[in-house]
């Protein structure tokens, strides 16, 4: 049915920009339905679905995707990324992520001339979702994609300043024995000190995280979190605590 609906609505698409974006966003509507349906049928709910998203360039941002993947998958939750998913019993066997997208889905997206279909739709087909802002990329379109569909996010980057030498934010946590500080402010963005530069905030020093995501981060506390580790194996203890909200 679908396959013949989209042929259908391909055969002559209108000229004026308003009416393409709006059949654009409806066919995209209806390929997330059947991605969702499939990823159900053969990785299960979507309950136990979370994203591993970040950067691919430099190499090691790659490595860091691979990784936080598998400590997700050590979990017990099906982890997925933009290449591949894999399931909590056989956490280093990857399956294409091909295997939960239709076809026709892939074939819609190429006729259209976009090769961004696995960033629209894998945002919408999870639970969760785990992003690195070590390095700023396209993670911020998945992280928009994420936030536009209410789906909860761990944002985090690796640093050694996880805290300051004196005169840390109020709401920034340290757990210096796990080497990880988190933000705990519950009261809302316009109570962010870090950008007053009076106090020390991890996130806001550098502009390491776009103050877009630390607002929409904040207002979602705690189901979102904003975490700095010395080292990518730190962020385990505050993983835990994110997935078992």
């Amino acid at each position: 049915m679908f396959p013949l609906f989209t042929a259908t609505i391909m055969w002559k698409l209108p000229s004026d920009t308003e009416s393409l974006r709006e059949i654009l966003e409806g066919l995209t509507e209806i390929a997330v339905i059947y991605a969702n349906r499939l990823a159900e049928l053969k990785i299960g709910p979507i309950t136990e679905r979370v994203a591993s998203f970040g950067y691919y360039n430099p190499k090691e941002g790659r490595d860091q995707i691979e990784e936080v993947a598998r400590m997700i998958c050590q979990c017990g939750k099906v982890r997925l990324t933009l290449n591949a998913f894999y399931l909590p019993n056989t956490c280093d066997v990857g399956h294409p992520i091909d295997e939960i997208i239709p076809d026709y889905v892939r074939r819609l997206f190429t006729r259209l001339k976009r090769d961004d279909w696995y960033i629209t739709i894998l945002p919408r087909i999870v639970s969760k979702a785990v992003l690195n802002f070590t390095v700023l990329r396209t993670q911020l379109i998945e992280w928009f994609l994420c936030d536009k569909n209410n789906v909860p996010c761990l944002c985090f980057i690796i640093c050694d300043e996880i805290e300051g030498k004196k005169n840390d934010c109020p709401y920034l946590s340290v757990a210096p024995s796990l080497s990880y500080s988190e933000c705990t402010n519950d009261r809302g963005p316009s109570f962010c000190m870090g950008y007053t530069g009076r106090v020390f905030c991890p996130f806001t020093k550098r502009k390491r995280i776009p103050w877009v995501v630390i607002q929409a981060t904040i207002r979602d506390y705690p189901r979102s979190r904003l975490v700095a580790v010395k080292q990518l194996s730190n962020l385990k203890d505050p993983l835990h605590k994110f997935l078992a909200i």
